[in-house]
């Protein structure tokens, strides 16, 4: 009986996976990324990931999305062993193996993403720049960072961090602006 059960689930998200992978070709990849970023309970995660694997530059295996998250920016690499928790969002990234994400953290894609240097323009119309940010693995972020520059590996981040410049390896850093606290034991 496990059998047949495991069996309908891994159709029944194939056919979930076909049916969104054709959407994106109507709405856009993001706007079916916020969609499927709300189906519940494992369901949810199996269906994200599947969609993922097919739609990502790169994706790692033992990677988890948990109910909320979306990544907006196809061009995305994923490594191996990474949880991402509730309500995150990921723009355009590459991120390594082993990382452990806490709720409502954002990986943006840069800190220019938006310009405004121009009065005679709404901000809205004006051309940003679009940055990939790193996060090299081995790294625990703690909830409600926001990350615009790079993280070395190994690094934990603290909680309500923003992170505005590179953070070095192997290191403890909170704070906005996020800064090294101390070397990590």
């Amino acid at each position: 009986m496990k059998v047949l059960i495991k069996l309908f689930v891994h159709l029944y998200v194939l056919v979930l996976v076909l049916f969104f992978s054709l959407l994106t070709k109507l709405v856009g990849f993001e706007t079916v990324a916020i969609r499927i970023s709300q189906i519940p309970y494992k369901l949810g995660n199996k269906v994200r990931y599947a969609f993922y694997k097919k739609h990502l530059k790169s994706l790692g295996e033992n990677v988890i999305f948990s109910f909320g998250c979306l990544v907006t920016n196809v061009n995305t690499v994923i490594g191996n062993n990474v949880r991402f928790g509730p309500y995150n969002t990921v723009g355009l990234a590459n991120l390594g193996d082993d990382i452990i994400t806490a709720q409502h953290v954002h990986i943006l894609s840069g800190s220019k993403q938006h310009s405004f240097e121009n009065r005679d323009i709404p901000i809205w119309k004006q051309v940003g720049i679009i940055q990939c940010i790193e996060l090299k693995g081995d790294n625990w972020v703690g909830a409600n960072v926001v990350i615009m520059a790079n993280v070395g590996y190994g690094t934990v981040l603290g909680s309500g961090s923003v992170v505005a410049k590179n953070i070095p390896e192997m290191c403890i850093a909170a704070g906005n602006p996020c800064e090294k606290l101390k070397e990590r034991p």
